[in-house]
């Protein structure tokens, strides 16, 4: 008898702790769903996010580049200590002329009208083709115009 009370109270001890262990557990993932949300932070930390913010923005953006423009003395001491040789460029090609941009310009106009004139002739060629194709049967929508697909068969 008294083993016997003695496990009823371990059983019963026992579903207490697992009771208990399932509520801790529910509130560990709570806490956690809670820490994960980036909304939790905004609403109790607004100011350290804003901080964040500007830090990660200032790391994120770049540096602007410093140009230095050093004089002719300077750059031939350079090129002499670092035995440099430095080669002429070719200039660029001639800038085009406001007539030629002009001219551009109102050749791909003209090119994009013909293509969609084009698009649309064709649309209309091929909609008065399948108009003229359909069966005047009925409204069922039957593909039997559609022979020798599979076999020989006709799809209704």
């Amino acid at each position: 008898m008294i083993v016997d009370t003695e496990a009823v109270e371990i059983q019963k001890d026992m579903s207490r702790v697992r009771e208990r262990l399932n509520d801790d557990v529910d509130e560990v993932v709570a806490g956690a769903r809670q820490l994960a949300d980036w909304r939790y932070y905004v609403k109790n930390y607004p100011w350290g996010v804003l901080a964040g913010a500007v830090a990660v923005g200032y790391f994120a953006v770049p540096q602007q580049t410093r140009l230095i423009s050093p004089n002719a003395d300077e750059l031939e001491k350079l090129a002499s200590r670092n035995k440099l040789v430095v080669k002429q460029k070719p200039e660029a090609g001639t800038r085009s002329s406001l007539a030629q941009t002009a001219l551009t310009l109102a050749g791909n106009m003209v090119f994009r009208a013909a293509i969609a004139w084009a698009g649309q002739q064709a649309g209309k060629v091929m909609g008065h083709k399948a108009a003229e194709e359909e069966p005047s049967t009925g409204s069922q929508g039957s593909f039997s115009g559609v022979a020798g697909l599979k076999g020989g068969h006709t799809v209704s």
